[in-house]
Parts: structure tokens; C-alpha cells; sequence
């Protein structure tokens, strides 16, 4: 079994980890820890100096690589084989993590709710049973 978490290292990712951690799982399951740089548009804008957007960006995956590092030590503890990456594509980060799900041929896609509306999550569930 191959398992996709997207974590943004919030109590919610964290709350989906430890579910995760939890349930029984076939032997030799496989996790992939993602967290997608959440990249600020203000990137793009030419007012900024030369240097802020390349901090901002180095800063943006910095953030992501602690956020995986932290869902890697929540199952740490756990049977899975348990592995971490950052995504360096600029899309949307549903289309992210749609497009590592494919690319890694994973079974299921583990995401931590915020209590939103849920239609963005709607979309990647939709989209990940039709492939």
C-alpha cells in the first residue's frame, strides 16, 4: 500500500499523521510525506527588490521541509515505511499533490481538514478516483 500525506504542518495535518499512525496498515506499507511551498504572490510583483523574492521563495521551502520533517517524527514510531519530499512545481497545491499522487502511484491521499468548505478537497478526491 502506498500512502500520499500532504501536511502543512498544522494541528489538523498533525490530527491526520496520528490517525494515520494508528490504523493497521498491510505490511510493507509505504508513506510519502509532502508539504508544497505555499509561494506568496507578492513573488511576481516588480516593485520588490531584486533579492526579497528569491528570500521569499528559500524561506516558503524552508517552512514546507519542517513541515515534513515534523509528519516524518509523528510516525516515526510506526510500523510505515516512511519517507518525506517538497514538490518543486509552481502549481496550485491541489494540483500538487494530485500530480504526486500519480507520479507515485499512491493507493490512498491523506489530507488534515481545516473545517472549510471542503470543496477543494472534494475536487482532489474526485479527481484521484477517476484516474
Amino acid at each position: 500500500m502506498k500512502i500520499l500525506v500532504a501536511t502543512d504542518g498544522s494541528e489538523f495535518s498533525t490530527a491526520a499523521l496520528r490517525s494515520l499512525a494508528e490504523r493497521p496498515w498491510p505490511s510493507g506499507s509505504k508513506v510519502k510525506i509532502i508539504s508544497v511551498p505555499e509561494f506568496p504572490p507578492s513573488e511576481e510583483l516588480s516593485y520588490l527588490n531584486a533579492g526579497r523574492p528569491r528570500d521569499l521563495r528559500v524561506a516558503c521551502e524552508e517552512e514546507a521541509r519542517i513541515c515534513a520533517a515534523k509528519g516524518v517524527e509523528v510516525l516515526a514510531g510506526s510500523e510505515l515505511n516512511v519517507h518525506s519530499d517538497i514538490p518543486k512545481e509552481r502549481e496550485p497545491i491541489c494540483q500538487v499533490i494530485l500530480n504526486e499522487a500519480e507520479k507515485w502511484e499512491a493507493d490512498v491521499i491523506v489530507l488534515g481538514s481545516h473545517g472549510h468548505s471542503g470543496i477543494r478537497t472534494q475536487w482532489i478526491l474526485e479527481a484521484f478516483q477517476r484516474r
